[in-house]
This record gives C-alpha cells, structure tokens and sequence, in this order.
C-alpha cells in the first residue's frame, strides 16, 4: 500500500507543480514512460489499465498550456522554423501510409503515437513564456527523475531486463529503454543545469547520478550508458567554462574511472555478457542486415519505377514480411528508404535548422550561467538522442521525442529576444550609438 501511496503522490505533485509552474508538466511528459512502469510494478489495476498515466499526462500538458495561457502571452514574431519542418515530415511520412506495403502496421503504429507527435511538436513549447520556465522544467526532470531511480535501483527486483510486479512474482515487465533514456536525460540535467551552490543541489546532483548510473545498468542498455557518461563531458565547457584545460581534464578521468568501475562491477554481479563485444557486434549486425533490406528494396523498386527513388516505400513499410518485419532501429537510413529523396531532404534541412537554433541559442545566453546552463542540458539530450537514433526507434515512435528537446530551444530563443527587445527597446532610443555597437543589438 505504501508503494502505491508514492505513485499517487508523484501525481499529485506534478498536478500541483504544474498549477503553479506550468513548464513542471515537461517532468509528466518525459517520464511518463518510467511513471507507468512503476504503477504498474505496484498496483494490479494499473497493469491491466495501462493507459491511465498517459491519460494523466495529457491532463497534466493540458493543464499548463492552460495555465501559460493565463499568465500572459510572449509577443513572439519568429517562425518556428524546426516546429514547421517538423511537421511538414511527418505529414508526408503520415500520407506516405498510401503506398506502404505494410499498411496495416502502419495504421496500428500511428495509432500508438499520434498523441506523442501533437504534443511534442505543438503543445510542449507551449508550456514556455517566461525565460525562467525551462529552468524549472528541468529541474523537476531531474528530481522527479532521480527519485524514480531510486525508487527501482532499491524497491524493485529486476529480472535481467525486466522489472517483478511487487503484488506478483510471476508479473515481469519490461520497458529497459524508457529506463536507460530517462537516466541519460536526467544524468545531463544533473551535470550540465547551473544551481545554486547550496549543499541540497549538490546532494540532489549527486544522488541523481548514481541512481541513474546504477538504473542504466540493471537496464542493460549499453550506448545509452556509455552516451550518458561521455556527453555531458563534451558540453560541460558549454555549461561551466573550464578555468583550465586541467580543471577539464579531471572531469574526463573522473568520467572514464567512473565508467570502468561501474563496467567492472556489472561484470562481477551479473553472468550474462551483454557487454562482450561479440553480443555488441552481433546486436549490430541484426540491425544492418535490416536495414540493408529496406534499401535493397527500396533501390530494386527506383530502378522499376524512377518516382520510388523520391516517393519511397511508404512509412512502415519495414515491418512487411517481404522487407524486414519490424523497423531497423536506424532513423536516419529508415527516412531514406520508407520516404525516398523527399523524406532525407527534410530530415536533413531539420537537422540544419536545429543547428542554426542551436547556435543561436548560445549566441544570446553565453553571459547568462542560468541560461547556458538550460542550453547546454537541451543541447546535449538532443545529441544524445541523435546518435542514439542509428541504434534504436523509428521515425513515427522517436522521431519526435528526439527533437522535442530543439523545439524547446528555439522556444527558449524566441521568448529571451522577444524579451531582449523589450527590456533593451529604450536603451536604443536614449543610447543609439552604445547599443548599435552591443552584442544583444548583433543578436537581435
């Protein structure tokens, strides 16, 4: 009983953070997965009704759209270009079901995600108005985060990769990679997000990373483990400017001491060798054969038919018998052959654009620690979730949680100018000369 105690309080908190703080309902969203696993792990009910946390999760986005809503709208006068050619792919990969040979599939995976796409894209950014709500927005990832893993590093008995229902044995449940991405989206917030100094950030840092350090392994989700330790390594300096290349090089031995040890520790308590690297090279190579199959069928098709080069195969259609009966876990070359010349073209101008957002970004926050710090911490999940994206998911189930973290960025951009410009609107006029020369007058 007091197990389900700790899910219905998680709700509660999030419904009351959110109220209060709208961005709070990003936590709901970003572990809803991880939520629902736990509900089911402690409560009968919730195993056979599945749906009721991600019912609470578009309850909880809908409650801070509102509540952004009534604080007051952000005079923003930017295109949003990443939102726009975000849904420009996906509303021709969605029209591209029409040719699919796995049209069925098709239907049934666009039904399980549909609701992820309209908020990713569209209802998340709108939880942002104030330059500050980010800030809390991952701050609550983090806690919220680090609480769930410790919740199953120390209450939950794991079977390899599953999780045992506490009001069965004979229930497992698995859902190892919500459980390995969680870790690497909180692990980034606890390094990168710039806190005050006090001693309950740095417990709350702390505790975050080795909970999250000791929930990837029980996962046994290896690139996520080995991204989570090395990213936020590479954009700590994006963070908190190193004061010497020293200073740095400690941070990267302590990152590679700590994921040795951790390696070691595995291999000693556990027998299977999901680490050797003939199960690495055998888990790739099931991928690639894959995925060679979709491009096989989709160059045979071009020379048949020249439209087929640009149109593709149509999304899903790896899951057909004839091709390769699931997706091959490799976004990118998935886009080529299931969208054609079409698909790659937008993936590719989307991946400029975040660049150029991204860019931006840094452009108008390096003198703010709070800020660079939010950056940095978006930054490094969207990259975690790129590389991540040649090894897992599909375009339709990660495509969009992969650049729900830029879309939230060039939201962040839009509402600091908008601000910028406000806050700086009378300067120009009374200093003419003094701004025109600034760097927020270049930005700007």
């Amino acid at each position: 009983m007091g197990n389900l105690a700790t899910y219905v309080l998680i709700l509660v908190a999030l419904i009351v953070g959110t109220w209060f703080r709208p961005a709070i309902a990003l936590a709901s969203l970003i572990c809803v997965q991880v939520v629902d696993v736990w509900g089911q792990v402690v409560s009968p009910w919730l195993y056979t009704h599945p749906q009721f946390t991600n019912f609470f999760m578009v309850t909880c986005i809908g409650i801070g759209v509102g509540r952004a809503w009534w604080y007051g709208r952000c005079p923003i006068n930017t295109v949003p270009w990443v939102q726009v050619l975000l849904t420009c792919l996906f509303m021709y990969a969605a029209c591209s079901l029409w040719w699919t040979p796995a049209f069925k599939e098709g239907i049934a995976e666009w039904s399980k995600y549909w609701p992820y796409i309209i908020i990713n894209v569209w209802l998340a950014p709108l939880l942002l108005r104030r330059r500050t709500d980010l800030y809390y927005g991952l701050s609550a990832i983090l806690i919220l985060g680090a609480g769930l893993a410790i919740l199953f590093d120390v209450l939950v008995r794991w079977d390899a990769r599953t999780v045992v229902a506490i009001w069965d044995s004979s229930i497992t449940i698995w859902n190892a990679l919500a459980f390995a991405h969680l870790a690497g989206y909180v692990t980034m917030a606890a390094v990168l997000l710039n806190h005050d100094q006090s001693r309950r950030w740095g417990v709350i840092r702390y505790a975050a990373i080795a909970a999250c350090i000791v929930l990837v392994l029980k996962s046994e989700t290896r690139a996520q483990f080995f991204l989570m330790v090395s990213i936020p390594i590479l954009f700590l300096p994006l963070s908190k400017p190193m004061s010497s290349i020293k200073a740095y090089a400690s941070w990267v031995i302590l990152a590679v001491c700590v994921a040795t040890a951790s390696i070691y520790a595995y291999d000693a308590l556990v027998q299977e060798r999901r680490w050797s690297s003939q199960r690495v090279q055998s888990d790739w190579d099931i991928r690639v054969r894959m995925v060679s199959a979709l491009l096989h069928h989709w160059s045979r098709a071009s020379v048949q038919d020249p439209s087929a080069a640009m149109l593709g195969l149509g999304n899903s259609a790896s899951f057909s018998a004839n091709i390769a009966g699931f997706h091959p876990h490799m976004v990118t070359l998935e886009v080529l052959g299931e969208e054609g010349l079409i698909g790659i073209s937008l993936l590719i101008l989307l991946l400029w654009a975040s660049w150029r957002t991204m860019r931006a970004a840094y452009a108008l926050v390096k003198h703010d620690p709070i800020q660079r710090g939010v950056m940095a911490t978006l930054t490094a999940t969207f990259v975690f979730d790129c590389l991540l994206s040649f090894k897992s998911g599909s375009l339709v189930g990660f495509g969009t949680q992969m650049f729900l973290f830029v879309v939230l960025i060039e939201r962040q951009v839009a509402i600091l100018t908008a601000e910028n410009r406000q806050n700086f609107g009378r300067q120009r006029l009374q200093h003419p000369t003094a701004y025109a020369n600034s760097d927020l007058a270049k930005v700007l």
